[in-house]
């Protein structure tokens, strides 16, 4: 019956259908209302025909109104009647004596309910961004907020900065440019009441005052650092007040220069990280992955150093990519362990044959290493917090242009059956080995 209790908001239906009575109240006055959420239950098929879902549909109409202050004579009559004359208790029967009674006493006490006198009338707004912020093009400048806040903790994994040098950016200004807006939900009944979240690409600079733009090709798009990931955009809650807290100021309306493909698939919710002005936590806070976003310094080389001072980098990246989560913890540490071993006496001898290690480093930390011998690569590691990043393809390509006879890569054996968890799927390394090749145009062997 799609039921987890007795109570007339228990069930499927009943949840599904507030969210579309409050987008009906909010969107159009009662009496019009009323009669698009009528025309829209016939429609789908909660009738007399069906006595479950129709009374799912009746009382937990009833039951919104009721508690916003509007509830009408028809609509609370009909519920009403409903109760006294048993509808729809056949199908409770079925669940048997104890829960039929449980069902009677909750429907008793919701008749009572919804006989008594209402309170004051409730404005009704969707749980949603219904209104569009700024144009795509739109250049924005918004202040840091820092004060009272610490650099934080998700922030520190990503970019390392101290907390006094975060402190400095207090009341500076940013520049972020509309792109697009993601439309995470649309009202099935008011296909007007959509829920917004705009999407942003985060521009280099920080400003001590609200900077004018005079020339639009001076201005740069910065990577956008979110925790574990890194990309190029980023969305947001679509409510004005977070912007307006950070006294925002829109400079002017510029060209995009970003493919259609590309709007489109951050429309359908693809590619975007998440910037969430609503939190201040000592993890989080969208000042932290703001300014750790512009103070972040790639930079790619060829490394002079020992292996062995990169055990940490390469274990990380080996226990992130080959858990088994079919065994114990301690048998799963024992596979590092030997995987490790084995990963370093064969770098170790690769190297010795003329091995070339390169490395990429967020400001000094380094975060991957691959290693080449004459025409191709054998290994490549990221460290686990920046997998999933598309550094391994950055690191890949900075390995060709400084060495051109680069022409493919030969996937270790010990990474030819593992696998890494993405979500709640396992993905072959192998694939995602693959995928670099085809970005670099390397053969894949």
């Amino acid at each position: 019956m799609g039921a987890w209790s007795t109570s007339v908001a228990g069930n499927d239906t009943a949840q599904d259908l507030k969210i579309e009575y409050t987008c009906a109240f909010y969107y159009y006055d009662k009496e019009e209302a009323l009669r698009r959420i009528e025309d829209y239950a016939a429609r789908n098929g909660y009738t007399v025909d069906d006595p479950q879902e129709y009374c799912d549909y009746v009382y937990s109409l009833a039951d919104f109104m009721w508690r916003n202050g509007i509830l009408t004579d028809e609509i609370r009559d009909r519920a009403v009647k409903m109760i006294e004359d048993g509808f729809g208790l056949e199908l409770w029967e079925e669940a048997g004596e104890k829960t039929l009674n449980s069902r009677k006493k909750a429907l008793e006490s919701f008749k009572q309910k919804i006989m008594s006198p209402m309170g004051k009338e409730k404005k009704i707004k969707p749980k949603a961004y219904t209104e569009k912020l700024f144009e795509p093009g739109d250049v924005i400048a918004i202040k840091l907020l820092i004060s009272g806040k610490k650099y934080a903790d998700h922030a520190k994994v990503m970019v390392e900065i101290p907390e006094e040098e975060f402190q400095k950016y207090d009341g500076k200004y940013v520049l972020i440019q509309k792109v697009c807006d993601h439309l995470s939900w649309t009202s099935s009944l008011v296909p007007e009441v959509k829920d917004h979240w705009p999407i942003f690409r985060l521009m280099e600079g920080v400003y001590d005052e609200i900077p004018k733009i005079t020339e639009w090709s001076d201005l740069k798009t910065t990577s956008f650092i979110d925790y574990g990931c890194i990309g190029t955009y980023f969305s947001c809650e679509g409510s004005i007040s977070y912007f307006k807290k950070r006294k925002y100021v829109v400079l002017g309306n510029y060209s995009l220069d970003i493919s259609p493909e590309t709007i489109n698939a951050l429309s359908s919710g693809m590619e975007a990280n998440n910037l969430w002005f609503g939190i201040n936590r000592p993890w989080y806070n969208a000042e932290s992955f703001l300014v750790a976003s512009l103070r972040v310094v790639f930079s790619e080389e060829k490394y002079t150093g020992q292996l062995q001072e990169q055990t940490e980098l390469i274990y990380g990246s080996i226990r992130c990519l080959s858990s088994d989560y079919s065994i114990t913890d301690a048998e799963n540490e024992m596979r590092y362990r030997e995987t490790m071993d084995e990963y370093m006496s064969d770098m170790t001898e690769t190297i010795s044959k003329g091995g070339q290690i390169y490395v990429l480093k967020i400001d000094s930390k380094i975060i991957g290493l691959g290693i080449a011998l004459n025409d191709e690569i054998l290994y490549l590691f990221m460290m686990n917090i920046y997998q999933h990043c598309s550094l391994g393809t950055r690191l890949v390509n900075y390995m060709i242009n400084a060495d051109p006879t680069l022409k493919k890569m030969r996937i270790h054996r010990l990474a030819r059956n593992t696998f890494k968890r993405n979500g709640w799927k396992n993905i072959r390394v192998s694939d995602i080995l693959k995928n670099i090749c085809h970005k670099c145009n390397l053969q894949f062997v």
